[in-house]
């Protein structure tokens, strides 16, 4: 345990900066999150309303998860949850990289680029304003980061055949046509939707689909191989985008 205190102290001490950035930066998203909701939902009554609203949302339990309570705080810990473990793995990322400075960071950079990217959008999206809207830009752009931290990660670690990428083509046309007939279809039948929100809901699956694309093709070269972090990056990033769903950004 003599040790332990030792580096304890040596890693506080190299990251005296970045830590307590991190925890301010935290701080203020809640407080800013808090300031929000007791501006939109003053009174008790439109809280539970739209508690009642949004628990009914499949969409929205797809990307928040379930409200627990109707309070300010209940809301708060309900949207800032998934934007706090976001920004944990960024952190996370950022300072293992910068530690164990590997012979190429390209992929370690570009995953930290698209997850600052959909924390962007996430934070943005707080103001409580309908899609489409300024916070789909930051993660639209997520996608061709995560896509290439893929590309980038994978440089070195697979074998390059036309087996595995003809496999990971497929994966990808079956999950294109599953994908419309699924998602697409009932969007363009709902008459409420205007042609901006049609067009910003249809653009999340083409991205869903250039990430599964290249996450497909490293699955399928690795098909006999130990590597578990490719493994962890694969199950990480599939759970990811089945989590995802276009309807969300009409009911954002």
């Amino acid at each position: 345990m003599t040790g332990v205190w030792v580096l304890l102290r040596l890693a506080l001490k190299r990251d005296r900066v970045m830590i307590p950035a991190w925890v301010l930066g935290l701080g203020v998203a809640v407080a800013v999150t808090a300031s929000s909701y007791t501006n939109l939902y003053a009174t008790e009554s439109s809280r539970r309303e739209v508690v009642r609203t949004l628990g009914t949302t499949p969409a929205t339990l797809a990307l928040y998860g379930r409200i627990y309570a109707d309070s300010v705080g209940g809301l708060v810990a309900w949207r800032l949850g998934g934007i706090a473990l976001a920004l944990a793995g960024l952190m996370t990322i950022l300072l293992v990289t910068r530690r164990t400075r590997p012979r190429d960071p390209l992929a370690s950079w570009l995953l930290a680029t698209s997850i600052a990217l959909v924390t962007s959008g996430q934070a943005v999206a707080l103001v409580g304003q309908p899609s489409p809207s300024y916070a789909d830009i930051p993660r639209f752009l997520a996608y061709p980061a995560m896509a290439g931290a893929i590309l980038a990660f994978q440089r070195d670690r697979i074998r390059h055949d036309r087996a595995s990428l003809l496999d990971a083509l497929v994966v990808t046309v079956a999950a294109a046509q599953a994908g419309w007939l699924a998602l697409i279809e009932p969007l363009l039948r709902d008459d409420t939707a205007t042609l901006a929100q049609l067009t910003v809901a249809g653009a999340y699956p083409l991205g869903d689909l250039l990430v599964l694309g290249v996450l497909a093709r490293l699955a399928f070269a690795l098909i006999g191989s130990r590597d578990l972090a490719a493994r962890l990056v694969i199950c990480g990033l599939a759970l990811g985008i089945g989590s995802e769903d276009p309807g969300s950004c009409l009911s954002a």
